[in-house]
């Protein structure tokens, strides 16, 4: 393998100094060395500005005002110059070898827009392995595969969950077509993002575990069950498909699954949460009464396909 394509890794940061050396030390000593790291830190109040001015020379760094998650991303990828663009949370860590396996990959298929694959989830506390997330819950196990989920996303039955944020890697091509996407998206963004990919270009699945994360009490959606974290859940799904219809009327079949997800989330959390209501009342607006019918017919009878899937594995023989 060569090292011709340059690879632009994007660190979004929001008060996680305590993390942040650790992610950057991740990138910094990767197997491969074609690699131009981004750090956007949004607005943060704690020492980050310091951990990431520490870094001078070996990385490139954007201070900007706090707005949200799906903010960062953008910001990041208007900045990059990399042929493949990774996504890393800055309570994350990549293993040594994450950059030059994911090069191998799109380097193997010319053809593919993305490459995902599962995280391993490390208590932050103890440091030991807790579980890792899976992709294909259908399946018996996970397998490294090439993937071609595009008609399977308009048909609405898609049979895949791609990882959180730091799972993620793109071509630049593709990404350059998605992004910027709406910032109202806030923790939606990295849902909007795999779905439009996979809606535009075939990917890879790759089943090895390249990316460590951080489970600690300050996280977002992994591991909470408060009604709060499910409300916020519930938000996150309707501003997914309220977003990626108006960009793709073609999936809406897809979305109107997301939708069944999220009004399902909020009638079990007690309610709606930021702009959850509005996103929801002027999506079933566009709806025609036959997919009003399927949503609610869906959230009534429970048959979400998700419902029974297991997401996670954990292996014994894991130390």
């Amino acid at each position: 393998m060569t090292e011709s394509q340059k690879v632009s890794v994007i660190i979004n940061n929001y008060n996680y100094a305590n993390f942040l050396v650790n992610a950057i030390e991740s990138v910094l000593n990767q197997t491969y060395n074609n690699i131009e790291l981004i750090v956007v830190d949004d607005g943060s109040t704690d020492t980050s500005h310091d951990v990431i001015s520490g870094y001078k020379g070996q990385l490139i760094a954007i201070f900007k005002e706090n707005e949200n998650h799906t903010s960062t991303l953008n910001v990041g990828f208007q900045v990059s110059t990399g042929d493949i663009v990774c996504f890393l949370d800055s309570d994350d860590s990549f293993v040594e070898n994450k950059v030059e396996n994911i090069v191998n990959v799109f380097q193997c298929n010319p053809n593919i827009g993305w490459c995902f694959h599962p995280l391993l989830l490390i208590c932050a506390y103890s440091g030991k392995v807790i579980t890792q997330t899976r992709s294909f819950p259908k399946l018996s196990k996970d397998l490294s595969t090439y993937c071609d989920f595009r008609q399977n996303l308009k048909d609405g039955h898609l049979g895949f969950y791609a990882p959180s944020t730091s799972g993620l890697c793109f071509s630049k091509k593709l990404l350059e077509s998605i992004l910027p996407m709406p910032i109202k998206l806030e923790q939606a963004g990295d849902r909007f993002i795999t779905s439009l990919a996979i809606y535009k270009s075939p990917g890879y699945f790759l089943n090895s575990a390249l990316t460590l994360q951080s489970i600690h009490k300050g996280n977002e959606g992994t591991f909470q069950n408060s009604r709060y974290a499910k409300k916020k859940k519930s938000r996150n799904q309707i501003a997914m498909a309220y977003y990626l219809r108006q960009q793709c009327p073609e999936t809406y079949k897809y979305c109107d699954r997301a939708i069944a997800r999220g009004i399902y989330g909020i009638w079990t959390s007690g309610g709606h949460i930021l702009d959850s209501k509005y996103l929801l009342e002027e999506y079933l607006q566009n709806s025609s009464f036959f997919e009003k019918l399927i949503i609610y017919v869906a959230v009534l009878y429970k048959t979400r396909p998700w419902k029974n899937n297991k997401l996670y594995v954990y292996d014994k023989n894991r130390s």
